[in-house]
């Protein structure tokens, strides 16, 4: 029997992580929302009436969606080839090609999408599972459609996980507990040991955690493979793509709310008058002023100077040269072009071993994800799964110029 006390508790590490993570999700979806998580700077004495206006009026250039984009696009581009070995006949392998998820993905699109999510947080929980049947053979699981599938779970829903060192060395994850559902009532969990999987309800009242269902595991592990976009110290922790680049991303967004506002103040200046006096600011408005007004309390316009928003133009350009050099995108992005060719040879060999790294990472997850399919089928993996560790960016067009300009100089 597990108290709420247990049910609530986190990792230290989720309890550190979790802002950041919402931050980066929101940053790769942009829209909605964005809005939503109100990453504009309210200024001093607004109402929330006109910070809700702010919100809606500012528009987001979106270079987090852009980054992890172009890498998934760079990885996914070049020849991914998978052998299957032993089970290339295995009846269920090709349903799981085909619908990998039991949600109608394809294996290769899980994969890829798991890639893009494994971008944006760092890291993504991937659990291997299989339905509990009561078929007593083979053929009758295989009638029944019972097979292994794939799910994919973001790093804010795996509430609590541990490892423990083996004898061997080896760190086995003995432990995860993911949130499932969760309303305004109650929470749903799922708690994964080596011999067993729960189900456990948490209401929000004082009623104790109910354990809906007990299955037993057996494959004497838990069916979960992280998949990291770059390795930290900490398990279960990855670095994301986009740690520094949602912050630039963030400022770039603020500083578009500040040439909104001056466009609009620059454009409809503030009236100032005294009570008593009639007047509008538009376009061939008509101000009556009562004649005992004093001289120097005429009516007058308040017009702030325009010239900050070429400043704040040029702060958003360098923002994103920024991001560019950051993502090692600047190479292909074409936005500069006075670049000397050592500059934009070195640019397209980070950007390549960035992209080598990542594909490691991928391939390493593929090859962990068939072993525990293979374990769930009763047989063992023999195949092979082979990202390329090359990924060439360079501009053949740009070598073809440069080399009929090294020609025609001699």
């Amino acid at each position: 029997m597990y108290t709420k006390e247990q049910m609530k508790d986190v990792h230290p590490d989720y309890a550190a992580n979790i802002d950041r993570w919402r931050l980066y999700a929101d940053s790769y979806e942009g829209g909605a929302a964005y809005r939503h998580g109100e990453y504009l700077f309210k200024y001093q004495l607004e109402t929330m009436g006109e910070y809700e206006q702010r919100l809606h009026e500012t528009p987001l250039e979106n270079h987090c969606r852009r980054t992890v984009d172009s890498y998934s696009s760079f990885i996914y581009g070049a020849n991914i080839e998978r052998t299957y070995g032993s089970i290339e006949n295995n009846p269920n392998l090709q349903p799981f090609l085909k619908d990998a998820d039991l949600d109608g993905r394809s294996y290769s699109s899980f994969i890829r999408e798991s890639g893009k999510f494994a971008s944006i947080y760092g890291a993504v929980w991937i659990f291997v599972d299989k339905p509990e049947s009561n078929a007593g053979t083979r053929a009758e699981e295989l009638g029944q459609g019972i097979r292994p599938y794939v799910s994919l779970v973001s790093p804010e829903n795996v509430l609590d996980w541990k490892y423990e060192r083996q004898p061997n060395g080896y760190m086995q994850l003995v432990y995860v507990k993911v949130r499932i559902e969760q309303d305004k009532d109650a929470m749903k969990c799922k708690l994964y040991f080596p011999n067993m999987t729960q189900t456990v309800l948490v209401r929000n009242d004082k009623s104790a955690p109910i354990v809906l269902d007990e299955v037993p595991n057996a494959l004497g592990e838990i069916p979960c493979v992280v998949l990291y976009n770059n390795r930290t110290f900490k398990h279960g922790i990855g670095l994301s793509d986009l740690a520094d680049i949602s912050d630039i991303q963030r400022s770039i967004y603020s500083d578009y709310s500040e040439i909104n506002q001056l466009i609009k103040l620059s454009n409809h200046p503030t009236l100032v008058k005294t009570l008593d006096t009639e007047a509008a600011a538009g376009a061939g408005a008509i101000i009556t002023m009562p004649p005992e007004l004093a001289g120097d309390l005429k009516p007058y316009l308040l017009t702030p100077s325009g010239q900050n928003i070429s400043t704040l133009l040029d702060t958003i350009n360098r923002k994103v040269e920024a991001i560019e050099k950051m993502t090692h995108l600047d190479s292909v992005s074409g936005q500069r072009s006075a670049r000397s060719g050592v500059a934009m040879l070195i640019e397209q060999k980070a950007l390549a071993s960035t992209l080598s790294d990542k594909a490691s990472n991928l391939q390493l997850a593929e090859e962990q994800i068939w072993r525990l399919w293979c374990l769930w089928e009763g047989t063992s993996w023999d195949g092979e799964v082979y990202y390329p560790d090359s990924f060439d960016t360079r501009d053949r067009q740009q070598d073809l110029l440069n080399l009929k300009i090294a020609n025609e100089i001699g």
